[in-house]
């Protein structure tokens, strides 16, 4: 079995990450760890690169999401309307990878009210 460097930063990035969250009495602090296993990239550029789409996703989701969950409640459809409208925004913007996080972020605030 051969541990390299990709596994090592995944690691130690998840650990840290989720210790960050922790610290900063987030509730859902064990996602700071899944969100950095999907974003480390074979190189730190790569990475950085991901996580800036997936920053200006997120900022374009809330947005999206806080409207969509004010005016039809915090539900199933409300979600759905969100996905509707934020998927293809995220192809006009080119950082579709950023919807699986993005989502995942948005149910957080969909269970929590």
């Amino acid at each position: 079995m051969h541990i390299g460097m990709r596994t090592i930063k995944t690691a130690v990035g998840t650990a840290a990450a989720m210790l960050i969250a922790y610290s900063l009495h987030l509730e859902y602090w064990a996602a700071a760890g899944i969100i950095t296993i999907l974003s480390v990239q074979n190189t730190t550029k790569a990475s950085f690169r991901l996580v800036a789409y997936r920053l200006l996703a997120t900022l374009l989701g809330f947005v999206i999401a806080i409207g969509a969950f004010l005016i039809l409640g915090y539900n199933a459809f409300a979600f759905g309307v969100f996905l509707v409208i934020f998927i293809p925004i995220t192809n006009v913007f080119a950082v579709q990878s950023g919807i699986v996080m993005t989502a995942v972020l948005v149910t957080h605030f969909m269970m929590a009210r």
